[in-house]
């Protein structure tokens, strides 16, 4: 995959979801049967795993490093929000991460057994293996 396509489908990525930050009211339902959610009280978390992010085309060749996000999810799963709180020190490895946050399936906070907004944060790690060359 070429650097200039991966740094377009980045570029896309993030229209894309800054278009539908606003709209998530009316994405269909997620279904939650069959997941225990009474109980106990618990932040968001992932459902699974968080999607690899894309190691930024102008990052040195052996560049490591991490950014920290802090991401809100509301009482479907859904992302609405995402600020970074500590930068990687590369504007498309934070937008990568970014990225990969809002691609990846989210369980929404409890509180009281009910599904509630809730924030928690997350490091998003990037390593020269994730390099596409």
């Amino acid at each position: 995959m070429s650097k200039l396509f991966r740094l377009v489908t980045i570029t896309a990525l993030l229209a894309v979801g800054a278009a539908l930050a606003g709209e998530c009211v009316s994405d269909p339902e997620i279904d939650y049967s069959g997941r225990d959610f009474v109980g106990s009280d618990r932040p968001p978390r992932l459902a699974d795993r968080l999607v690899e992010p894309v190691y930024p085309v102008d990052a040195p060749e052996d560049w490591r490093g991490s950014c920290v996000l802090l991401v809100t999810i509301d009482e479907r799963g859904l992302v609405i929000e995402v600020e970074v709180l500590e930068s990687s020190g590369l504007e498309a490895a934070d937008a990568a991460a970014i990225a990969a946050v809002e691609a990846s399936d989210w369980l929404p906070a409890v509180e009281e057994g009910e599904r509630v907004v809730g924030e928690v944060e997350r490091e998003v790690r990037f390593h020269p293996a994730m390099r596409d060359d």
